[in-house]
């Protein structure tokens, strides 16, 4: 049976996965390559199109789990568990069960995936540009070509993430910013009104082009642009769905249910004769995940989370 993910590796005990959708993409740019480069060399050029491709995508999508694993490492050291990464035809998303708490701590940890792929893009340049200039675009030399686009790549990554496009890297450090002057519901509205109307701009960016724009003599943006459409319609949608978990959030703390962030009054203590559920809690740990620790007993209707959230 075709399964949507497959799981390809394991780094600090997280789960690295790829999404069908990513193997599709792959193929689909090596056949076009194919067909390409056999119009201009037969076979050989045919092949080396395809070989060609392929490096450059696994060390494209490789750059990209390290900018995951950039993210995550910052999330573990702050008490936060991840539990997989996947990478997607979109690019990457590291699944963790909270986000950390303080502005400060989500803004280092939002940051950490840029910076990732600032280092990766300058030393793939500063590798592959003297290999590509002096070999004269043989041997070497398409090594060096190989090198030059996955370091640009991973430069327009970085300036691409830091656009303050909440739930981007750069609209969680926009919200960061805005938590300590406006709490984090103000911060998380304002945060996601700015990344829905960057997405509605990107969405008709991604529909007429603009073709003038130029990087390396080449157009980024050009007419119906796909994928960053999709994108745009990925920013529109989270950003309205993470500024309503951030809105159960502030009315679970209202009814007295835990402490969403820092400043907020604690949970109301448990009775010794409350069930307990223990499984495997933050930070992350390498191995088996902890075993489950049950204490049954019979609950009171007043301590039921429900009854108090609804009033019943």
């Amino acid at each position: 049976m075709l399964k949507s993910e497959y799981k390809i590796g394991r780094v600090w005990g997280i789960p690295i996965k790829i999404h069908i959708s990513l193997l599709v993409l792959l193929v689909y740019m090596a056949s076009n390559g194919a067909i390409a480069g056999g119009e201009r060399g037969g076979f050989a050029g045919a092949l080396g199109s395809v070989l060609f491709i392929l490096l450059l995508e696994v060390l494209v999508f490789s750059s990209i789990a390290l900018h995951e694993l950039g993210h995550s490492f910052i999330a573990i050291r702050k008490g936060c568990r991840v539990h997989e990464i996947t990478l997607m035809f979109i690019g990457g998303a590291a699944k963790m069960d909270s986000m950390p708490a303080k502005p400060k701590d989500e803004c280092l940890m939002a940051i950490a995936g840029p910076i990732v792929s600032l280092t990766l893009g300058g030393v793939a340049m500063a590798i592959g540009i003297p290999l590509l200039y002096h070999s004269g675009g043989r041997g070497l030399g398409q090594f060096g070509m190989v090198l030059f686009y996955a370091g640009l790549v991973n430069l327009l990554l970085a300036a691409f993430n830091l656009i303050p496009a909440f739930p981007m890297d750069g609209g969680r450090v926009f919200r960061a910013l805005m938590t300590p002057r406006h709490g984090r519901l103000k911060a998380t509205y304002l945060a996601a009104r700015l990344g829905r109307g960057i997405a509605v701009a990107f969405f008709i960016i991604g529909l007429f082009g603009l073709e003038h724009v130029r990087v390396f003599g080449m157009t980024l943006f050009r007419p119906m642009n796909f994928v960053l459409m999709m994108i745009a319609g990925f920013i529109f949608v989270t950003a309205n769905r993470e500024y309503r978990m951030v809105q159960v959030e502030e009315l679970m703390r209202q009814r007295g249910f835990g402490s969403a962030w820092p400043g907020m009054p604690p949970p109301p203590p448990a009775d010794d004769g409350d069930d307990t559920v223990v499984i495997s809690p933050p930070p992350y740990e390498k191995g088996p995940d902890a075993k489950a620790e049950l204490h049954h007993t019979q609950p009171r209707k007043s301590d039921n989370p429900f009854s108090r959230l609804f009033g019943r």
